[in-house]
């Protein structure tokens, strides 16, 4: 029992690292491309491009978001199984549901959407908030 638990874990884990990895590429992706297109309209005195960096940026944020809410639900469902481990050890449970070794998880939703822009969770959201006020002042100096 001990060993199914732990492989499940296993992979819950795996699964968030995965995750975790795909955020910061895609952030690093989005950061390079940004500034490529910055540095383009800031030399070319073209709006159009900052508008355009604009769009990349917050769109980069809405899929990093939509990645770290899946993130989030992993590890929530580790904590759940460290839980089940804890429990089997103690003698407490003798029978383990499905759904504590399973990967599936809820579909992220606006709520924890929201959970991700709250205060407490600024260094997901700031970099994101800067480069924006960038973009905009690059493209209102721009005539």
């Amino acid at each position: 029992m001990i060993a199914v638990l732990l492989e499940g874990w296993g992979k819950v884990q795996d699964l968030s690292i995965s995750l975790d990895e795909s955020a910061w590429r895609i952030r690093g992706w989005g950061f390079t491309t940004w500034s490529a297109l910055v540095a383009y309209s800031v030399t070319s005195n073209n709006r159009s491009i900052a508008l355009v960096s604009i769009i990349l940026a917050l769109s980069i944020f809405f899929v990093e978001l939509g990645i770290r809410q899946v993130q989030y639900s992993f590890i929530r469902k580790s904590f759940d199984i460290e839980d089940c481990i804890n429990k089997v050890l103690a003698g407490q449970v003798t029978i383990i549901s499905k759904n504590i070794i399973s990967t599936k998880i809820e579909t992220p939703d606006l709520t924890s959407f929201f959970e991700f822009i709250a205060v407490r969770r600024w260094l997901t959201w700031i970099p994101y908030l800067l480069i924006l006020l960038t973009s905009l002042f690059i493209y209102v100096s721009i005539l």
